[in-house]
């Protein structure tokens, strides 16, 4: 009985890959090759949030493992949070040269979407 369940969790597990597999040949054979796509990602926060680390870190991660043909930028939008949440922001800004952090009071909409 362990042997079948095993048995079908494993087909069922090879089935899904080899759907992902075919899935992403077919996106890498479908997409124009010299089709570049810039985006934006925006963040706002706004005073103390626990949660500011892996917000910005899971958006770090969708561009570093999204499609190497996308030009993303992250904006971390200052609305007012606190000096430890800055903090954490200023600290992860650092790290990666294309996440950025703006202040809401300061912000020019043209200068942010140029850079």
């Amino acid at each position: 009985m362990l042997k079948i369940i095993c048995l079908g969790i494993c087909i069922f597990l090879m089935v899904l890959g080899l759907i992902e597999t075919i899935k992403s040949i077919i996106v890498s054979i479908m997409s124009p090759k010299d089709y570049m796509e810039n985006s934006t990602i925006v963040i706002p926060i706004k005073k103390h949030n626990e949660e500011v680390e892996f917000l910005l870190r899971s958006a770090i991660c969708k561009v570093l493992w999204g499609s190497p043909k996308k030009n993303t930028s992250i904006i971390c939008l200052d609305c007012g949070m606190d000096y430890e949440t800055r903090k954490i922001c200023e600290l992860i800004c650092k790290d990666y040269e294309f996440i950025k952090l703006y202040d809401i009071n300061d912000i020019d909409s043209k200068a942010i979407l140029e850079n």
